[in-house]
């Protein structure tokens, strides 16, 4: 009887069902106007119940070198995906995080004795 039913689950294995289903998560929790921008899902890699997908954004008429990366992992729900963590965002060309105040260490870095 459990073979039967395994034999019946969906195969979601493929780059379509993740991409449907990360347009419908950007789409309930972004905010983002996806009509605005092109999301293209490049490679994605699965492990058992869980995917990994690396996702490029570049808003409509602009350079692919101004778009960003993110990189989502995905858990599979019955016979959907759903995302589960994301990292990224920047793209390559990002301009840094400003420096620190001239003076001042950078954050974490151990007390030091003010000059003498």
């Amino acid at each position: 009887m459990m073979l039967a039913l395994l034999g019946c689950a969906k195969n979601i294995q493929t780059k379509e069902a993740v991409q449907a289903a990360l347009v419908e998560h950007l789409g309930k929790v972004s905010g983002l106007n996806m009509s605005q921008m092109k999301m293209e899902v490049g490679s994605v890699s699965f492990r058992e119940n869980e995917a990994e997908a690396a996702v490029s954004f570049v808003p409509n008429g602009m350079d692919p070198a101004q778009g960003m990366q993110m990189v989502y992992t995905l858990e599979r729900k019955g016979d959907t995906w759903a995302v589960k963590a994301k990292r990224g965002g920047m793209h390559d060309n990002a301009v840094p995080p400003a420096a620190p105040a001239v003076g001042l260490p950078p954050a974490g870095h151990p007390p030091v004795a003010p000059p003498k």
